[in-house]
């Protein structure tokens, strides 16, 4: 679960982050000024930093150059929630990967907390700093010689462009298409990452197709957090479920586990089918 700094003058826009937060898990510290919380920001150092685009002391783009200005902070990904005027839009386009827009609503939220934290990391103890192009971690890269090529279902661009870009520093190439048609006409996969949400096809509905012609590993992806749902997709023989938001780390430590049993079952059978790549 994450940290995040929230930057709201009025008590509603304050009520409605903690709100919206506590239901996925999160803590939040709140301040009402821009420059308290970019302070707070160097002395907590948050996954996250939410704020309204009308702050009383500062613009939407003097908040993102006071959190670039230090490299402690530079890295934290910042949401801003509201309007904003073309010299914001212009900071968000040219700082894609750290400034986000979001509407302060559940799934807006939550959708745009997912990709910030897929591009931040996901952990308190990840570096803030931006990473340079050398800066790629290995650990669950594929071994040499193998390639992992998974099957991303997301129609959410602000989720998918961030996941796609964090699995290739792991070594892991995503196909993202963004409907369940698509999914089902798409070339075989090493795994697939199955969002529910789909826009023209439920995504249970796209995993009972799937499981009728492969049984290649798929790991549902969805911001539906009920139980009744988890255990649903689970029954129904879903390798795993993950409940946005999530961090890049988490999605991965669970496709290397869920390729585990993978091919620890087809071992069993007589015949290795899944890649041991992430191992």
């Amino acid at each position: 679960m994450a940290f995040a700094i929230a930057a709201f003058h009025s008590a509603e826009g304050r009520q409605a982050v903690q709100a919206l937060l506590a239901r996925s898990g999160h803590t939040v510290a709140h301040f009402r000024t821009g420059a308290a919380a970019v302070a707070g920001a160097l002395a907590k150092r948050p996954d996250i930093m939410i704020a309204d685009t009308r702050l009383a002391d500062m613009s939407p783009v003097q908040l993102g150059d006071a959190l670039r200005a230090r490299p402690e902070t530079a890295g934290i990904p910042l949401i801003l929630c509201g309007s904003v005027d073309a010299e914001s839009k212009r900071m968000a386009q040219d700082l894609h990967q750290r400034v986000f827009r979001a509407l302060l609503t559940p799934r807006s939220l939550q959708s745009v907390i997912s990709a910030a934290l897929a591009v931040r990391g996901g952990s308190p103890d990840a570096a803030v700093a931006p990473r340079s192009a050398g800066d790629t971690p290995t650990a669950a890269a594929p071994a040499t010689g193998e390639q992992w090529r998974v099957l991303l279902v997301e129609d959410d661009d602000s989720i998918a462009d961030p996941l796609v870009e964090g699995l290739a520093r792991y070594g892991i190439t995503a196909d993202r298409v963004a409907t369940g048609v698509a999914a089902l006409a798409a070339p075989p996969a090493t795994m697939v990452l199955l969002d529910l949400g789909l826009p023209d096809i439920d995504g249970i509905d796209v995993f009972q197709q799937l499981r009728h012609t492969t049984d290649v590993p798929v790991i549902m992806l969805t911001a539906r957090g009920d139980e009744a749902d988890r255990v649903r997709g689970l029954e129904l023989g879903a390798d795993d479920y993950l409940g946005k938001p999530f961090s890049i780390r988490e999605l991965v430590a669970r496709m290397r586990a869920v390729n585990r049993r993978s091919t620890t079952a087809a071992a069993n059978q007589g015949r290795i089918t899944a890649p041991t790549g992430l191992r």
